[in-house]
Parts: structure tokens; C-alpha cells; sequence
């Protein structure tokens, strides 16, 4: 049995995802897409403060102020990828 499956049995489950992951996944981003050192700590510094928000409205708040300075590939990349594991929704 696939892990799709057995995750499927269980909707009400919480996924736990280690952080380095995450920031392992962006770097790789930003680097396959041409990105420089200085776009990754740009990057990691902003996901950071937005793993850290202790509310959702902070969150969110937060989030429409980040991504006016991302990148629209990043913020493409961002909600696919990331948004949803870390806002509640």
C-alpha cells in the first residue's frame, strides 16, 4: 500500500513537514531557476518569518506584504508548493 493511500484512510490526519525540507526544495528551486545566493536568503529569510507567525491573520497578513517583492515564478512556486502545509487552509 502506497503512502497516498494509506493518507487517503485518514483525512482528519495532521502531515508534519521538517523544515529543512522545505528550505532544501527552495534552494533547489532557486537554483534551477537561475537564482543567485542573494535571492536565497532573500527567500529563506522571508519563509522563515512566515513560519514563525504565531496566527493565521498574521500569516496573511504578512504574506501580501512578502510576495509583493517575490518573484511571480516565487510566489507561483510559494503557493503551490508551500501555502497550504503552513496558512490552515
Amino acid at each position: 500500500m502506497g503512502a497516498g493511500i494509506s493518507i487517503s484512510k485518514l483525512p482528519n490526519s495532521q502531515i508534519l513537514i521538517c523544515w529543512n525540507h522545505i528550505f532544501n526544495d527552495i534552494k533547489f528551486w532557486i537554483n534551477k531557476h537561475g537564482g543567485t545566493s542573494d535571492d536565497r536568503k532573500v527567500y529563506d529569510m522571508d519563509i522563515r518569518a512566515l513560519l514563525h507567525c504565531e496566527s493565521l491573520d498574521m500569516y496573511n497578513s504578512m504574506y501580501i506584504d512578502l510576495k509583493q517583492k517575490w518573484s511571480e515564478s516565487f510566489v507561483c512556486y510559494f503557493d503551490e508548493n508551500i501555502a497550504d502545509m503552513y496558512s490552515g487552509r
